[in-house]
C-alpha cells in the first residue's frame, strides 16, 4: 500500500503488512581491516595495531509470508546516505531483497576508521552483502518476543548538561527456532560507544576495536551459549547464539565507567558497565515469550526537514531524511538518520503508543545530531551545533518517527522563545590586552580549543561592549555556565581567564551577572603554566585529614603571594563538603570529618574567584583520603 500522510511533514509513505508464521536469518561478518588504517580519532597515521579483532557486520533477516526485512548492524560510525544507497542496492542484487526493505544501522563505533577510506568502503560493502546473503541463506522456522524495562540507574551519564537527563532502557528482541532454543537477540541501549577507544587528540596513536557493544554482546552470546550446550543436549542440536546491538537515543548519553565495583568485587570501571548492562539483558531475556505467529509491518517515509542557511547551497532548503519503522505485534523499531539526545528518545517512547518501543539512531544516513528545539535555539552545546539542519530538527524528527506508529498522533507545538526560554544579561569588569570573548556552556568544564583531529567546542559565544555588557540568548533554563578568555595575538589560542561561573536561568526571564576579573590577569595565567602544586604527608588522624602542600616547578614571586584553596568532596561536586586555607608553611588540616573517602583538592587560585578551575589555576593532582568509622 502506498500513500501520503496528511501531514506536510511526511512524503512518499510506503506500508507492507503480513501475517502468518515467522521465518528467521542471522549472521555475523567480520570486517576487521588486515592492512594499516587510519582511525578517526589520535595521530593521524596509519595503524595495525588491535585492542580487539571482533568488528563485525551483523545481519537479521525476518521473514512473514512475502514480506522480508533485513537489518544490518555495523561496528563503523557512521555511513552516508550515498554509501548506504549502494550497499542496498547491492544486497538487493545478491539476496532479491529490495532496497527498501532494508535498514542499515551503525553501532557508532569510535575505535573504526570512517568509510571515506576507498577500501575500507569495500570492506564494509563486502561485509554488509555477505552478512545479509548468510542471514537470508540460513532462514528457519522461528518465534520471537519482545521486552523494554529500565536497566539500572548508575549505567549511563550526560555528556553534556549538569545534571541533565539520562536513560538506561533497553529494548530486547528474543529469536527461537522451533524447539525452543534460543538463537538470536537483537538489543538497543542509549550509551555512546566510546569507553574502549583508546586515542582522541593528535598526539597518541589509537588502536582498532569494536568499542563496548562487542564487549556486552561477548557477554551475553557467552553466557547463552555455556547454558545452551548443557540444556539442550542430548535432545536438540547447539548452536552458537548470535547477538546483534542497535544504538538508541544516545546524542548526549555516555556510559558510567566510574564504578570500580560490580557483585561485590573489585573491577575496572569499562567492565564494571559491560557486566552490569550485559547481566541486565540476560535478565530481560529470561522473560520475554516468543511467538511464532505474527503480524509484521514495514513502513517507510521521507521527512522534510529544514537546513540551516550556510548548508542551502549544498544540501536545499530542505533535507528528505530517511525513516523506516518495523512493527511486530506490541513492538516497533523506528530507525532514524543520526544521533538523537535522550530527552527525545524518551519522548519518542512516551509518544509512541507502542508497548514495546526503540528509536535506532545512526540509521541509514548520518545528519549528525537530532536535539531538543530549545537546546538547537539556545545551539550552545556540541550536539546543539552538530547538524546542518536548523533548531527544529528533534521535534520535527520525534513527530515523524512517531506518526509512522501512532496514527493519533498530533504534531508538537514549536517553542516560543520569549516564553519557554530565558537570557543572560551581564557585565564583564577586565582590562586586558587582548580581543575577550564571553561564552556560555552547559558543562562544567572549560572550553575545548581543539587538538586535532579533534574539534574544537567552545560553546555560545558573545563580545562584551566597549562598557563590559553582554547579552546571551536565547538560553535553556536550567544551569548554564559562564567563561572568559582572551586572545592576546591574532592566530594564537585563547588564553581562558575563568570558567564553571554557574547561572541559574529560569524561562520568559533575564538572569543579571556581574564578572570582575584582576586587570592583566592573563600574563599571571601564562606566568602560572609553569609552576605546580602536590599533596605530600597526606594522612587521617582521627576525625581530621592533615598534610602538606609543596610547590613545584617555576614559582615565581607573584604566584607565590597568591593563597592556595583546598575542598575536600564526596562525589565531586561544584561545592566542596569542607573547605581549607593552605598556611605559610604549606600546612592544611580539615578537622572533624564524618567517616568516609573524600577526595582532596587543591589549587592556587590565580583569578581569585574562588573555583578550581583547570587551565586558569595551579591544580594539584587529586588524592583520596579515608576517615575510619571509631569502633565503639
Amino acid at each position: 500500500m502506498n500513500g501520503h500522510m496528511p501531514d506536510e511533514l511526511l512524503s512518499g509513505l510506503a506500508e507492507f503488512k503480513a501475517s502468518g508464521p515467522l521465518k528467521a536469518g542471522l549472521s555475523s561478518v567480520s570486517i576487521s581491516p588486515d592492512w594499516p588504517v587510519t582511525l578517526p580519532y589520535g595521530k593521524q597515521i596509519p595503524t595495525t595495531e588491535f585492542y580487539n579483532r571482533n568488528i563485525f557486520c551483523k545481519a537479521l533477516a525476518l521473514q512473514v509470508k512475502d514480506l522480508r526485512v533485513i537489518i544490518v548492524s555495523m561496528d563503523i560510525i557512521g555511513l552516508r546516505k550515498s554509501t548506504a544507497d549502494a550497499i542496498k542496492r547491492r544486497i538487493e542484487e545478491e539476496t532479491g531483497v529490495p532496497s527498501d526493505f532494508i535498514i542499515l544501522a551503525a553501532t557508532h563505533n569510535h575505535s573504526y576508521p570512517r568509510i571515506s577510506d576507498v577500501k575500507v568502503r569495500e570492506l564494509i560493502h563486502d561485509g554488509a552483502v555477505k552478512a545479509a546473503k548468510e542471514a537470508i541463506g540460513s532462514m528457519f522456522e522461528a518465534s520471537i518476543g519482545f521486552k523494554v524495562k529500565r536497566l539500572p540507574r548508575w549505567l549511563t551519564l550526560n555528556r553534556s548538561k549538569v545534571n541533565g537527563k539520562t536513560d538506561t532502557t533497553a529494548f530486547v528482541a528474543k529469536i527461537a527456532d522451533s524447539s525452543g532454543a534460543t538463537r538470536g537477540v537483537l538489543f538497543s541501549f542509549p550509551a555512546h560507544p566510546n569507553i574502549f577507544t583508546t586515542a582522541w587528540g593528535g598526539g597518541k596513536l589509537g588502536k582498532i576495536g569494536p568499542e563496548w557493544p562487542e564487549y556486552a554482546r561477548k557477554w551475553i552470546e557467552t553466557h547463552i551459549d555455556v547454558e545452551q550446550m548443557f540444556t539442550l543436549y542430548p535432545d536438540i542440536e547447539y548452536r552458537d547464539v548470535t547477538v546483534m546491538f542497535l544504538l538508541g537515543a544516545a546524542g548526549d548519553l555516555n556510559p558510567n565507567t566510574r564504578r570500580n565495583v560490580y557483585r561485590g568485587r573489585p573491577v575496572g570501571g569499562k567492565r564494571a558497565f559491560v557486566e552490569a548492562l550485559g547481566d541486565g539483558i540476560l535478565r530481560v531475556l529470561r522473560d520475554i515469550k516468543t511467538e511464532s505467529q505474527v503480524e509484521m509491518v514495514f513502513k517507510w517515509a521521507a521527512a522534510s526537514l529544514p537546513v540551516r542557511e550556510r548548508w542551502s547551497s549544498r544540501l536545499g532548503k530542505t533535507y528528505p531524511a530517511l525513516l523506516q519503522a518495523l512493527l511486530i505485534n506490541d513492538a516497533c523499531i523506528v530507525a532514524v538518520p543520526g544521533e538523537a539526545t535522550v530527552d527525545l528518545g524518551i519522548e519518542f517512547r512516551r509518544k509512541s503508543g507502542v508497548p514495546c518501543p526503540a528509536l535506532v539512531t545512526c540509521a541509514n544516513d548520518a545528519l549528525g545530531y537530532f536535539v531538543s528545539e530549545v537546546e538547537g535555539l539556545e545551539n550552545a552545546t556540541y550536539e546543539a551545533q552538530g547538524s546542518p539542519l536548523t533548531a527544529s530538527r528533534g521535534r520535527l524528527l520525534v513527530d515523524a518517527a512517531v506518526s509512522l506508529v501512532n496514527p493519533m498522533h498530533k504534531p508538537s507545538k514549536p517553542v516560543d522563545p520569549e516564553r519557554e526560554m530565558g537570557r543572560i544579561r551581564g557585565t564583564l569588569r577586565y582590562r586586558g590586552r587582548g580581543r575577550v570573548t564571553v561564552g556560555l556552556k552547559r558543562q562544567y568544564a572549560p572550553p575545548s580549543y581543539g587538538d586535532p583531529p579533534a574539534a574544537p567546542f567552545m560553546g555560545k559565544r558573545v563580545k562584551p561592549d566597549e562598557a563590559g555588557g553582554f547579552l546571551l540568548e536565547p538560553v535553556m533554563p536550567g544551569t548554564a555556565f559562564v567563561y572568559v578568555d582572551e586572545v592576546i595575538s591574532e592566530g594564537e589560542r585563547p588564553i581562558i581567564l575563568m570558567w564553571g561561573k554557574p547561572v541559574e536561568v529560569r524561562a520568559g526571564a533575564d538572569t543579571e551577572v556581574s564578572i570582575e576579573l584582576p586587570d592583566g590577569v592573563s600574563d599571571l595565567i601564562i606566568e602560572a603554566r609553569e609552576a605546580g602544586l602536590e599533596i605530600t604527608d597526606l594522612r587521617a588522624e582521627g576525625s581530621d585529614i592533615e598534610g602538606i602542600i609543596e610547590a613545584r616547578g617555576r614559582i615565581s614571586g607573584r604566584l607565590k603571594a597568591i593563597p592556595v584553596r583546598g575542598w575536600a568532596y564526596d562525589p565531586p561536586p561544584m561545592k566542596p563538603i569542607a573547605e581549607v586555607t593552605v598556611d605559610e608553611e604549606g600546612r592544611f588540616t580539615f578537622k572533624n570529618m564524618r567517616p568516609g573517602e573524600y577526595g582532596l583538592l587543591f589549587w592556587m587560585d590565580i583569578n581569585g574567584n574562588g573555583r578550581p578551575e583547570r587551565g586558569v589555576d595551579v591544580v594539584a593532582p587529586q588524592r583520596l583520603v579515608k576517615i575510619e568509622a571509631r569502633r565503639s
